[in-house]
């Protein structure tokens, strides 16, 4: 029996990780949480239009107008 359930588990193992190797080669994401830009794009679109000019850091404004939305 062991021999049999040691059999099983590679051919599962290596079906799935073929399943995974097609759906990366595809270009889909595979395993992982979701980005915020999955989840919750109208959060990533509102912190675009209030992030300051190119070359300042984040402001504080930013996050919190974020935190009043959410």
């Amino acid at each position: 029996m062991g021999a049999i359930n040691q059999f099983d588990k590679a051919t599962t193992v290596a079906k799935l990780k073929a399943a995974r190797d097609r759906k990366i080669a595809a270009g889909q994401k595979c395993g992982g949480r979701k980005s915020y830009a999955e989840a919750r794009p109208e959060m990533v679109e509102l912190a675009r239009q209030l992030r300051p000019p190119a070359g300042r850091p984040p402001s504080r404004k930013v996050a919190a107008a974020l935190a009043e939305r959410d």
